[in-house]
C-alpha cells in the first residue's frame, strides 16, 4: 500500500476488475550532464483476455472451478477477449491530463517492458519475479 489513499482505492478497484498493476513507476530522460525526472506514471494496469466468472480445470475425471474474476465494472467498457492497458494518472483535487504523459517518449516507456523481457529471455526464462505484471509478461513469453 502506498501513501496516498486515492491510489490505493483506483489500485484496489483495478485489481477487482481483474488488472495487474505497476503503481508509481518514475520516469527519467538522459541528457548531458547526466539524468533528469520527467514525470512518474501512478498507475500502469494490465488486464489479460479472460472469459467472466469461473475457470473450469480438469484433473482427470474432476472438475475444479477457480474463481478468477466474477465481474467487471461496465463503465470500464472492457473487451473480454483481447488485452487492455490502462496508462493513468490518479488526481485527488480536479483532473486533468499530466502533460508529460502525452510525450510519446513516455507512452513508449510504459510499454518498454515486454520488449525488454524478449531481448533478455535467456536470462529472465530462469528468473522469478515478485512483480504480478512482470511476472505475468514473463510467464507469457515462455508460453509463446
Amino acid at each position: 500500500m502506498s501513501a496516498d489513499p486515492a491510489l490505493d482505492l483506483a489500485v484496489a478497484y483495478l485489481r477487482l476488475n481483474g488488472y495487474f498493476l505497476i503503481t508509481e513507476q518514475d520516469l527519467h530522460v538522459r541528457e548531458p550532464a547526466g539524468f533528469r525526472s520527467l514525470t512518474d506514471i501512478d498507475i500502469i494496469a494490465l488486464r489479460p483476455p479472460t472469459a467472466l466468472g469461473p475457470a473450469h480445470h480438469h484433473i482427470g475425471q474432476a472438475v475444479e472451478e477457480c474463481l478468477i474474476v466474477t465481474d467487471i465494472d461496465p463503465t470500464l467498457d472492457v473487451d473480454t477477449t483481447r488485452f487492455d492497458v490502462i496508462v493513468g494518472d490518479v488526481k485527488t483535487a480536479e483532473a486533468t491530463l499530466n502533460p508529460a504523459l502525452r510525450t510519446p517518449g513516455a507512452l513508449h516507456a510504459a510499454r518498454f517492458i515486454r520488449t525488454h523481457l524478449q531481448t533478455h529471455h535467456d536470462l529472465y526464462r530462469v528468473t522469478r519475479f515478485a512483480d504480478p505484471v512482470v511476472a505475468l509478461l514473463e510467464l507469457l513469453e515462455k508460453v509463446e
